[in-house]
């Protein structure tokens, strides 16, 4: 049985701050990155803490993705800052106490009719759930319908993930006229190419949403206008530009050098890793 004594230590934290915390919805992941901060910096008695990818995996057992992923979040929720230090490679992390600056994660938009049209057919491919009284069948049917329910859950799993990506364009496209996104069909080139960056290890829709706000270049604000459009940005060269901050001036840059930083370093083990896979076969 656990029994955490305070003479063992503990950590310092305003009231104000708690109940701040309390109003605002953090995701789950994003709450446990945010709490491995706090015990970091404010639990050191600090204010900020250079703190490692590996601290972040053996504090939460998150995976690396996932461990990038929450903590993009609560940069774009400004409730934390990452500085990417010229004397080090490990990103040092400040809780943001002025939860005044804060902010909520985007909500999604209405979805049009059309687009609710296509999601209930896409839909229907579901499998449905078996009864529990269904027949044994011949194990060649049972590896059949295996292959085919595996194929259909792909294919529903996609279709959620078109809802949410054209969900969150288009209020980016209505916020900056930009243009918007209709449909994603089935088979199309642009389905391919959200299908192949979706299967990337680092892939990070909001991250790149974020980016793009925080770019003049990309939404038209330079001498030369080019507006960004949907196909461009799902490219793979354009996409990995992106997140990589090749767009971003030097005053966006410097809030996200911590998380282009981790990109970059994830980047490397993930080749690293297929390099090693590809010696040992």
């Amino acid at each position: 049985m656990a029994s955490p004594q305070l003479k063992d230590g503990y950590m310092s934290i305003a009231n104000e701050i708690m109940e701040a915390l309390a109003q605002i919805r953090i995701p789950g992941e994003a709450r446990q990155i945010l709490d491995v901060i706090l015990r970091k910096t404010y639990g050191w008695n600090k204010k900020e803490d250079e703190i490692s990818l590996s601290q972040f995996k053996e504090k939460t057992g998150l995976l690396s993705p996932n461990i990038i992923r929450a903590r993009n979040k609560l940069l774009i929720m400004n409730i934390i800052s990452v500085i990417q230090k010229d004397n080090s490679e490990i990103p040092t992390y400040r809780f943001q106490k002025d939860y005044t600056r804060w902010k909520l994660l985007s909500k999604k938009i209405a979805l049009s009719k059309k687009i609710i049209n296509v999601i209930q057919k896409d839909n229907r491919h579901y499998p449905k759930r078996k009864s529990a009284l269904s027949k044994r069948i011949d194990t060649k049917d049972t590896n059949t319908k295996d292959t085919n329910t595996k194929t259909n859950k792909e294919r529903y799993t996609l279709s959620q993930l078109k809802i949410d990506v054209i969900s969150k364009w288009n209020k980016l496209a209505q916020e900056f006229n930009l243009a918007p996104v209709i449909d994603i069909n089935s088979g199309s080139v642009r389905e391919g190419n959200l299908r192949a960056r979706s299967a990337e290890k680092n892939f990070d829709f909001d991250l790149l949403i974020d980016m793009i706000r925080n770019s003049p270049f990309l939404l038209g604000k330079t001498k030369d206008p080019f507006f960004v459009f949907f196909d461009w940005i799902v490219k793979p060269t354009n996409y990995q530009k992106i997140i990589e901050g090749n767009y971003l001036d030097r005053r966006s840059y410097q809030r996200f050098s911590g998380i282009i930083q981790g990109i970059k370093n994830l980047e490397k083990k993930y080749a690293k890793e297929k390099k090693d896979g590809a010696k040992k076969s």
